[in-house]
């Protein structure tokens, strides 16, 4: 977003001198230059894009410029969530995203996710929101990770028959102990 912002500026710039009469091959260079980048960067699009989370997010179009220190603690975290959206991030940190959403902006922030090209790693307690957009859970179990690849509702049912199979094989083993210890 910085750099689209950054090239709509220089060609802005461009077009006043070349509107004062300044239009030497140096200043076509430069203007040629400045849209460039400006595609690069994803020309217009991210203010579609921007356009779309914000209103996805619920945060009203004249609260836009207000600084953020004006902001309650609601509002904050949707800015925050709109930054991190908007910024197009080729990987995405979500800490309880859906804190402090409305159902309408936690249904537009699932698609929004399942939509999105880039890695997202997400920390929730809401089982639901899990629901619609994990593709693979990393398990955190007393120091030790395991990587699920599937769904939400999958893991947990994967992990219950886990913990089954390993409570039946503790209790085999348990069994097979006491067996050769009356020996």
């Amino acid at each position: 977003m910085a750099a689209a912002q950054a090239a709509e500026a220089r060609l802005a710039a461009l077009e006043a001198r070349m509107a004062e009469g300044d239009s030497g091959a140096e200043v076509l260079e430069q203007y040629t230059r400045a849209q460039s980048a400006l595609e690069r960067a994803g020309g217009y699009d991210w203010r579609v894009w921007m356009g779309r989370v914000t209103r996805g997010l619920g945060i009203p179009d004249d609260r836009l410029g207000d600084p953020l220190s004006v902001f309650s603690g609601g509002e904050l975290t949707r800015a925050s969530l709109a930054r991190a959206l908007v910024s197009r991030p080729d990987v995405l940190l979500l800490d309880e995203p859906t804190n402090h959403l409305d159902v309408t902006s936690t249904e537009w922030l699932e698609q929004a996710v399942i939509e999105m090209r880039c890695a997202v790693v997400l920390v929730s307690h809401d089982r639901w929101f899990l629901e619609s957009v994990a593709t693979g859970v990393l398990e955190l179990d007393r120091g030790r990770s395991k990587l699920w690849p599937m769904g939400y509702s999958r893991f947990r049912q994967a992990r219950a028959e886990a913990l089954a199979l390993q409570a039946k094989e503790a209790e085999c083993s348990a069994a097979e102990i006491a067996r050769l210890e009356r020996f």
